[in-house]
C-alpha cells in the first residue's frame, strides 16, 4: 500500500474542511454583526427636588422721610429706582385729589411705552432675539411663582410687556407707540390741571434706592446692629 498516497488524500480532506469552517466562520460574524441583539427593560423617569425653607433677613442703610403737613403723597418715582441725592421724591398734595391715582398709573403706563420702542439695539429683522428674551423671561417668572416669589414676579411682569410690546413692532403688528405716548401725555395734563396745589416737595437727602413703603423695621435691621 502506498502511504505517501493516503497521507495527501487524508491532508487534502483536512485542508478542504478547514477551509470550510473558516468560511463559516467568517459568513457567520460577517453577517452577524448586522444583529442587534441587545437586551432592553422598562424604566421609569423620577423627579427628585429637596426644599430648605429658611428666614432671611436683609440689613441695609435707610433714611425715612418725614412730611411737615398733610395730604395725599404724589410719588415722583416707582419703588427700587435709584435716585440721585438732592432730587424731589414726593409731592405733598393741599387736600385730596381724585386724579393723583389716575396720574400715576398714567406716569407708568408712559415709561413702559417709551421703554416698547425699539432701541438702537435691535433691529426690524431681530425676531429670533427677542424671541429668546421672552423665552428666558417667561421661564425666570414660571420658577418665581413655584418658589411663592409673587412680589418678584409682579416687579418683573412690566419687563416682560415691554419686551412683548417691541415683538410687535419686530413682527410689523404695529409701528411704533409714539401715537399712544402723545395721548397719554395729553391726559396727564388735562389731570394735573384737577389736582390739588402742592404744599410740600420731599427731597433725597442722600442717593440710594427708593421706596413708598416702610415695614418698621428701617432702625432695627441696620449695617451697625451686624458688629
Amino acid at each position: 500500500m502506498d502511504t505517501r498516497y493516503l497521507k495527501n488524500v487524508l491532508f487534502y480532506i483536512l485542508t478542504a474542511l478547514l477551509s470550510v469552517l473558516l468560511i463559516y466562520y467568517v459568513c457567520y460574524h460577517l453577517f452577524g454583526g448586522f444583529e442587534t441583539n441587545i437586551e432592553t427593560m422598562e424604566a421609569n423617569v423620577v423627579t427628585q427636588q429637596d426644599m430648605l425653607t429658611l428666614d432671611g433677613y436683609i440689613f441695609r442703610q435707610e433714611t425715612l422721610l418725614y412730611a411737615q403737613s398733610p395730604g395725599d403723597v404724589n410719588y415722583l418715582f416707582s419703588d427700587g429706582e435709584k435716585v440721585g441725592a438732592q432730587v424731589s421724591l414726593a409731592d405733598v398734595l393741599n387736600g385730596s385729589s381724585s386724579a393723583k391715582n389716575s396720574m400715576i398709573e398714567i406716569e407708568k403706563k408712559i415709561a413702559l411705552l417709551q421703554s416698547s420702542n425699539l432701541g438702537a439695539n435691535l433691529k426690524v429683522s431681530d425676531t429670533a432675539a427677542i424671541d429668546r428674551q421672552i423665552t428666558e423671561l417667561y421661564y425666570v417668572l414660571r420658577n418665581g411663582l413655584a418658589n411663592g416669589e409673587t412680589e418678584y414676579v409682579l416687579r418683573k411682569k412690566d419687563e416682560l410687556l415691554v419686551l412683548l410690546n417691541k415683538r410687535r413692532i419686530i413682527v410689523q403688528a404695529v409701528s411704533g407707540y409714539d401715537k399712544q405716548i402723545a395721548a397719554l401725555k395729553e391726559e396727564k395734563e388735562r389731570l394735573q390741571e384737577t389736582l390739588a396745589d402742592v404744599s410740600e416737595t420731599l427731597y433725597a437727602p442722600v442717593s440710594g434706592y427708593f421706596y413708598s413703603t416702610v415695614d418698621g423695621y428701617e432702625e432695627i435691621f441696620t449695617p451697625e446692629v451686624l458688629q
